[in-house]
């Protein structure tokens, strides 16, 4: 765990522990549209959107996916605003606010209409969650992983991370099961006195950035 903390602290950027966004964990459309736009689109640019869905959106808590299911997409494309509400997904001819919709009418199809209940649903059958999503066309995994972030939900760690850490700890970490490692995250989250989904997010933008 020190090891880990030690090579962790050399590797993530400054001030890595402001650069998480709060996310949405109890307005369920808010968390699935920012999930959504925020996989490809900047801070800013995700705030934008949100903002003005809030404004438009005629419920108060926002935390209804059947709702959110049921809007015509005429209306969310207006809801979202006509900077980027006939954005389409890089490299797939498919609107963001598309895939939106579809991911709540499949989430919905799931029984998943809340905040609360995605967290719940990704706490006993994430798997089964998360091939429902992949499924969708324009949503990836890197989609997917930025949607349970938004709604405080606490995904398995990725291959991506797996390897990093592997690399990290060295000949220490080669037997690392993937459970060993999602607890080892967080106890040097609380080493670093952040939540895990804090850390969690640091490590996604470093190894985001080393791909690009």
């Amino acid at each position: 765990m020190k090891t880990l903390q030690r090579e962790l602290s050399a590797t993530l950027p400054a001030g890595w522990r402001d650069d998480a966004p709060w996310g949405y964990p109890q307005q369920s459309e808010l968390g699935l549209i920012a999930g959504v736009y925020g996989a490809q689109v900047t801070t800013q640019g995700v705030a934008e959107v949100v903002d003005s869905y809030m404004r438009r959106a005629s419920r108060l808590m926002l935390d209804d996916l059947t709702a959110l299911a049921n809007t015509p997409l005429e209306h969310l494309i207006v809801a979202v605003g006509t900077r980027w509400g006939d954005t389409n997904v890089l490299g797939v001819p498919v609107l963001r606010i598309a895939v939106v919709q579809e991911a709540a009418v499949a989430l919905a199809s799931e029984g998943v209409t809340t905040a609360a209940g995605f967290r719940e649903a990704i706490e006993t059958r994430e798997g089964e969650i998360e091939r429902r999503l992949l499924s969708i066309r324009g949503l990836g995994p890197g989609t997917w992983e930025t949607i349970a972030f938004m709604m405080h939900a606490k995904v398995r760690p990725n291959e991506e991370v797996v390897a990093l850490l592997h690399r990290l700890l060295g000949e220490s970490g080669d037997e690392l099961l993937e459970e060993q490692i999602d607890e080892l995250l967080r106890l040097t989250s609380r080493r670093f006195a952040v939540d895990q989904r804090v850390l969690a997010h640091a490590i996604d933008q470093y190894l985001d950035q080393r791909i690009r």
